[in-house]
């Protein structure tokens, strides 16, 4: 890491109110980063807490820090030229192990509205335990009860993966289902050639028809490949504490 980059948990924080040039409040923070102090400011609603991650990258002016860009790993906030922090990043940055026994779940409801009536739905559920709390999607939520031990990876309060100690069981792992669908993209051109091959018309306009569904299993799969390897690094993440 350069000499004048350094990462890790911020202390001391405190902040004072401000307003800029067009008279909009923000927060003026100072903290203390690797015994150095320094200075940023926030939105009004947002803030900073001790013990956060942050990478800042400064200079030194007579006896004082300036912080000339800094990345705030948690929330993402960014000051200045952040591009070069993001190489300090870690692929565990930003994620948090909670645990406990769960005493309430609580659901966390849509309401649609349309012309005619409102409708209400599920969505996500917030899962409360003895020292803290945490939203998980809906088809986690509901595998989930009251009592039940669980070990979660949290990021921004939000859970994808939980480890049910009282089950035993992991909920929220993606799996590759990318390769079948790159597998399809391959096939299916494969397929309707070789049916062009012996005067079987079933597919009218074929070339259009292998772009339409080749963009789709392309997109699929992209998407996939995306949650899969973010599931990975959660995954791996809470291995690593389990086997502590």
């Amino acid at each position: 890491m350069s000499e004048n980059i350094i990462k890790g948990p911020i202390s001391n924080t405190h902040y004072k109110k401000a307003f800029d040039e067009d008279g909009i409040e923000y927060k003026s923070y100072d903290f203390t980063l690797d015994g150095k102090k320094f200075n940023c400011k926030v939105p009004r609603l947002e803030h900073l807490s001790d013990g956060e991650i942050m990478i800042v990258e400064y200079k030194k002016t007579d006896n004082a820090y300036e912080m000339v860009s800094g990345l705030h790993i948690d929330r993402n906030y960014k000051w200045g030229n952040a591009s070069a922090l993001k190489a300090h990043k870690n692929e565990a940055d930003g994620l948090n192990i909670v645990e406990g026994k769960i005493i309430e779940k609580q659901v966390m409801r849509k309401v649609r509205s349309s012309s005619d009536n409102n409708t209400t739905t599920k969505s996500n559920f917030n899962i409360v335990l003895e020292n803290t709390n945490f939203t998980v999607p809906g088809y986690i939520g509901e595998k989930l009860k009251r009592d039940d031990l669980v070990t979660a990876v949290v990021s921004e309060n939000y859970a994808s993966i939980i480890y049910n100690r009282t089950t035993h069981k992991c909920y929220g792992v993606k799996y590759p289902y990318y390769i079948a669908f790159i597998l399809a993209a391959i096939v299916l051109p494969l397929v309707i050639f070789y049916l062009q091959s012996i005067s079987n018309h079933t597919f009218v306009r074929p070339t259009a028809f292998i772009v339409v569904f080749d963009v789709f299993f392309a997109f699929a799969a992209l998407i996939n490949f995306i949650s899969y390897r973010q599931s990975n690094i959660i995954k791996r993440f809470l291995n690593k504490h389990l086997n502590k």
